[in-house]
């Protein structure tokens, strides 16, 4: 009896998901460069919350290769949960309207989830620096994941990859159910944590690359500074208890509390002065879910945060900046 030749695996289609909010200057790259993909995109959809520029017009210009919705969402996190409901892809990409994906970025994230089903996929990351007037390519700007730690280790103490590099199958994406905006500048940091406590498996790519564009306060609302108000600092704090939940309830707290007590101390020492009712807080998170009670001085959290830095001093010097063209020949007339 001849052997039957094995069934093909099922085609996987991909939705390309971007918010945009007045990102004019940069939207028709963004959408370029998904449109420059080696592997296409099944669906790039839009999802304007309410810009006061010029972006709807840009994002226009497409035409059907571009599916745009408007009106007034309140935040970049119901922006994607919109697109989340009108898209009808296995996988989930969310894009930043001022990032930019290489052109392999789609083939090599859609393989990557080929090989673990239901999980998260991630490729290596870039970000994208204004040098001279040009968009120029620079190192990733997170501190390295530690010898032996698991993705979850690693993003709670600093390690992570932003949206742009990363891809969900949808069924990952349905474990946590929604972007959640009390997470503040750390949205994206609670909805990875959040599926990674309830074991959602992240495989890394070798292939691939994307660019996170790093904007001058003047240009736009920088991130990095929102983390150090009063409501950023409090939107941290609620991401860590709310991964300590889950974990909490998954029963795998125990295996995560040093890393805990590192973020929260790290989170305590950035409090200071400034905002003492927070750093207050964040000891009693500490108290109760760290690896042990709160009792260690500034002092043992400076040295920590100079070897850290040491650390990143000692990885390898990077490349030459080159100018990142992706996405700009694929603009339409």
């Amino acid at each position: 009896m001849p052997l039957r030749a094995p069934k093909p695996p099922p085609v996987m289609t991909v939705s390309v998901i971007i918010p945009c909010y007045d990102a004019e200057p940069y939207v028709a790259q963004t959408i370029g460069s998904v449109l420059e993909q080696t592997r296409q995109a099944d669906e790039v959809i839009v999802v304007d919350d309410g810009s006061t520029d010029r972006s709807v017009e840009v994002v226009r210009r497409f035409g059907d290769r571009v599916r745009l919705l408007t009106g007034r969402n309140g935040g970049a996190s119901p922006t994607r949960n919109k697109g989340v409901a009108h898209s009808t892809g296995d996988a989930l990409m969310f894009l930043d309207a001022d990032d930019v994906v290489g052109p392999t970025a789609l083939e090599a994230l859609v393989e990557g989830l080929r090989q673990r089903p239901g999980a998260i996929a991630a490729c290596p990351w870039f970000r994208l620096e204004q040098e001279d007037g040009l968009w120029v390519k620079k190192p990733a700007s997170c501190a390295p994941r530690r010898a032996g730690q698991d993705p979850l280790a690693g993003w709670l103490t600093g390690w992570y990859h932003p949206p742009c590099s990363v891809i969900w199958s949808r069924k990952a994406f349905e474990t946590v159910g929604q972007w959640d905006g009390r997470g503040g500048p750390n949205d994206d940091g609670h909805v990875m944590m959040q599926a990674l406590s309830r074991g959602v498996p992240l495989v890394l790519t070798e292939r691939g690359e994307a660019f996170y564009r790093r904007l001058r306060p003047v240009d736009a609302p920088s991130v990095s500074s929102q983390r150090l108000t009063r409501p950023g600092l409090e939107a941290r704090l609620w991401v860590l208890e709310q991964v300590a939940q889950t974990l909490e309830h998954e029963g795998r707290l125990r295996d995560y509390r040093l890393f805990l007590d590192e973020a929260l101390e790290r989170l305590a020492w950035e409090s200071g002065d400034a905002h003492p009712e927070v750093a207050e807080r964040t000891v009693q998170a500490a108290r109760q879910y760290a690896a042990y009670p709160w009792t260690r001085t500034r002092r043992r959290i400076e040295r920590r945060l100079r070897r850290l830095l040491a650390r990143k001093r000692s990885q390898p010097a990077a490349a030459p900046s080159s100018e990142i063209r992706y996405g700009l020949d694929a603009l339409t007339a």
